[in-house]
């Protein structure tokens, strides 16, 4: 704002000196004095990772709580029993050897993939997506509080999820060895890598390995695999690995030639300490997990907007 707001010294208190404040505008500036206000709120000192949350938290009011209502409907939302029979219009696919490739910090997994070899040499590949729609129904209160919110918000330690988490982190993240109501998309691929066919399911899948970008781009680089644990997951898909690896190669390259943009953009990676301060800044290299997963999405996008 182009002017000062003057406010009362007497209603401050000496500790607050110095602190982010929202006033509210009492008296609007002229020629010849400046505007006045009350200070409404006092949210601590500018640079504590504390107080810079709480100002960007109001400056774009964020919704950091759900109501009671949102939460008990939350609550009322439970796994899927496998003993159960399935609904005739889902298909079964928890023998398919589905896995997620995720940040090794990933909060949720939401999508995974799978590959499967055809007859006649071509390949299908699957992309999973979690069914979250068939737990929060149109015009419920976490469907009007989600549409509140747009999307989830990420703080360096901290994430203002669109939806209650025991949605997002438990009953609908596609975890390893969990049955998972998903929506799937197969696109079947010629032996050459030209797609012929799609088609948009309702599913069960259980994900046979959760994985990490840096584990799976330094396996597909030919390196060692520094996590140890990651090592021994990998081994159980690496042969989906390889295929779908040579398959989203041959998928990338036909993108490019039919006039697809590639926006290799370099990705920021902020370390921040136990109290929230920034330690340092390193790039987040893009690697061949990283293309790879890109590819299966968009040719699943691609489908589905053709399918709609």
């Amino acid at each position: 704002m182009p002017f000062n707001i003057l406010v009362n010294i007497k209603k401050i208190k000496k500790l607050n000196v110095g602190e982010w404040v929202e006033t509210i505008i009492t008296t609007y500036p002229n020629s010849k004095e400046d505007a006045k206000g009350d200070i409404t709120k006092y949210f601590g000192t500018p640079g504590n990772p504390e107080t810079e949350e709480k100002v960007i938290c109001e400056k774009y009011n964020l919704l950091q709580g759900f109501s009671k209502s949102a939460l008990d409907e939350s609550e009322e939302c439970s796994p899927l029993d496998e003993k159960e029979d399935l609904p005739e219009e889902i298909e079964d696919c928890r023998e398919l050897e589905t896995f997620a490739i995720d940040p090794s910090d990933a909060r949720d997994r939401d999508d995974a993939v799978s590959i499967e070899t055809l007859p006649n040499g071509g390949r299908r590949l699957g992309v999973h997506i979690a069914d979250v729609s068939f737990f929060v129904k149109e015009g419920s209160a976490i469907d009007q509080e989600a549409m509140q919110r747009a999307n989830s918000v990420y703080f360096p330690q901290k994430v203002f999820p669109m939806l209650p988490k025991k949605i997002t982190n438990q009953i609908c993240s596609l975890d390893e060895n969990r049955v998972r109501r998903t929506m799937s998309v197969f696109l079947d691929f010629t032996a050459a890598g030209n797609q012929k066919g799609f088609r948009v399911a309702q599913t069960y899948i259980k994900s046979f390995a959760s994985l990490d970008y840096e584990s799976v781009g330094e396996f597909l680089n030919g390196e060692s695999i520094s996590n140890s644990i990651q090592a021994s997951k990998i081994k159980k898909v690496e042969d989906s690995l390889c295929q779908l690896s040579e398959l989203t190669q041959k998928m990338r390259l036909k993108r490019l030639q039919n006039g697809s943009l590639d926006f290799d953009l370099p990705e920021a990676r902020v370390s921040i300490d136990k109290k929230g301060y920034p330690t340092g800044i390193k790039r987040s290299d893009r690697n061949q997990a990283h293309m790879l997963i890109e590819e299966c999405m968009l040719a699943a996008n691609t489908a589905v907007a053709e399918f709609l």
